[in-house]
């Protein structure tokens, strides 16, 4: 009787050991292999043109820059810069290198390899789509745009192999945030010498791990012995699947063979009631935007008409996976009240047409609205939007659908009158929302251009004083909001799959960005009331 109590004890052991890590060896610590399960992705190898935030999660394993965002907070923490200063005014900044520093090939990272690898991001033949980042640098917006040719007048410098200088064309309270951003990486200088890898199996970084293979079905990374932390990255073999089955997804998640399943591929209805989804606020916004350089649409009293005369109560619907909001920005401590269209205002939404020329929407040209053929929310909302234009002014509204992988291309293309996208902030400040519309931004695809906006956020950037900054920042808001370039629905948590009992190192945060080097599986805990016992030998 004593050997089979103790038998079952043990079997009880294993069993809810199982239960609670998996019993797949796929998570034992002698293998510890992590699995992420995505929706099927774009992935460029190249930075150069890299805006998605799936490639923003990915390049966390292949990549590092001076500073890496910590997984908590998001202040940014030493990566390859070890240390750094700057001069009393703020202008002047130096970063100090690793001398155990090393690319996945075994090569230093030097100084020099960051002052090639920025320009080669402002350089105007290579139209980066995030190279207005880097306007807050010296010569950076005169060389980005063409006015000036030689690049040594940008302010980067390598003072020797391990040494950095920056200067600024003002103070900018945001720089160190920015520098986490994956427009700031260095890459090989054989990376800058040759084309045709930003598609490949295969890549020479400098982050925690190596890409091993690439297939359309998954990734596989492994552990770079060459990084400089090596000793600290919990996992030794990174997975990425890419699925388009939520119900496969999720049974993969329950059987303990995937660890993270992002928003997409969650399937509710099949979890056991002890997994827990990871959901909080994001710093992120969906919205429409008019391509504003249009004729007729360039008016901001016609848009600002149009989006009058939209019943929002209908179309910002709250449930529990959405916050409605007339505002860009999301809830930010100490940042100014700014007023946005909340509600439907008929009267007044008429008198703009006619002040435009378009009494009672008569002239009005037909307006194009493109949407994913997948979303059913979205094409519920645009309809509801086109019959109450129709209804109220005789508006003609065309629904373009089209397929979820041709969207983003399509929604650059400015040939239609209308579109949607969600924007995730790329470091967690205002900026990184407003810097978006600014006329010089490669990102623009509203092609707003208005001076009053560009000088209040180019003001804002100069500026050491936080509230002073939020209030102009916020003057820049009001403008976008009140010439209706931007109308904000609602902003969408995010919604994340994980066992962070199991899992630790990944933690909630506004970016919903999990940088792979933190991630690590947890001692196994013996469950309350069971006892370990060893068989006799």
């Amino acid at each position: 009787m004593l050997k089979r109590a103790g038998f079952l004890a043990f079997f009880l052991l294993v069993v809810c050991a199982g239960f609670l890590y998996a019993a797949d060896d796929s998570t034992s610590p002698k293998v510890r292999e992590f699995v992420m399960a995505d929706s099927p992705q774009s992935l460029s190898l190249d930075p150069l043109h890299t805006f998605t935030s799936f490639e923003s999660q990915f390049y966390t394993a292949i990549y590092e820059g001076l500073v890496v965002a910590d997984p908590l907070t998001l202040e940014p923490v030493p990566g390859v810069a070890r240390s750094w200063e700057s001069n009393e005014d703020g202008k002047i900044w130096t970063f100090f290198l690793r001398p155990d520093a090393y690319y996945s090939n075994g090569d230093r990272v030097r100084a020099r390899d960051f002052v090639a690898s920025w320009l080669r991001m402002i350089d105007p033949a290579n139209n980066a789509e995030y190279s207005f980042f880097y306007d807050v640098i010296k010569g950076a917006h005169a060389y980005r745009t063409g006015a000036q040719k030689d690049p040594s007048t940008v302010g980067i410098t390598a003072v020797n192999d391990e040494e950095l200088r920056v200067e600024l064309e003002t103070p900018a309270a945001h720089f160190l945030k920015l520098l986490t951003h994956i427009s700031f990486l260095p890459l090989h200088p054989s990376l800058l010498r040759s084309t045709g890898w930003a598609n490949g199996s295969t890549v020479i970084g400098n982050g925690p791990f190596v890409m091993r293979s690439r297939s359309d079905a998954e990734i596989l990374l492994e552990k770079n012995p060459r990084y400089w932390d090596a000793e600290h990255v919990g996992v030794d073999t990174l997975r990425i699947r890419f699925m388009d089955d939520a119900n496969e997804a999720t049974d993969g998640y329950v059987a303990g063979r995937i660890q993270w399943v992002t928003r997409s591929l969650i399937n509710g209805d099949k979890l056991q009631p002890t997994d827990k989804l990871e959901v909080y606020p994001m710093f992120g916004t969906t919205y429409f935007f008019f391509a504003t350089d249009q004729p007729v649409w360039s008016d901001w009293r016609v848009r600002r008409g149009l989006a009058l005369l939209v019943p929002w109560d209908q179309v910002r619907t709250k449930d529990q996976f959405s916050f409605p909001s007339e505002l860009v920005i999301p809830s930010i401590p100490n940042y100014p009240v700014v007023k946005g269209i909340a509600d439907q205002q008929v009267a007044e939404g008429k008198k703009l047409l006619a002040e435009a020329g378009y009494p009672e929407g008569k002239g009005l040209p037909a307006l194009t609205v493109i949407v994913s053929s997948e979303s059913q929310g979205m094409k519920a909302i645009v309809q509801k939007m086109a019959d109450a234009w129709k209804s109220l002014v005789g508006l003609d509204v065309i629904v373009k659908e089209v397929e979820p992988n041709a969207y983003l291309a399509e929604s650059r293309k400015n040939d239609f009158t209308i579109a949607e996208a969600t924007w995730i902030g790329d470091y967690a400040d205002p900026l990184t929302f407003l810097q978006l519309w600014t006329s010089g931004s490669n990102l623009n695809d509203a092609h707003f251009s208005d001076k009053d906006y560009d000088a209040a956020v180019n003001e804002a950037i100069s500026m050491t004083d936080a509230r002073k900054r939020y209030r102009r920042l916020a003057d820049a808001e009001q403008i976008l909001l009140t010439k209706a370039a931007i109308l904000p629905l609602d902003h969408s948590p995010a919604i994340n799959l994980i066992n962070i009992a199991v899992i630790g190192g990944w933690f909630s945060n506004p970016l919903d960005i999990h940088p792979f080097k933190f991630l690590n599986f947890k001692a196994r805990a013996i469950p309350p009331g069971i006892a370990y016992a060893s068989p006799r030998q």
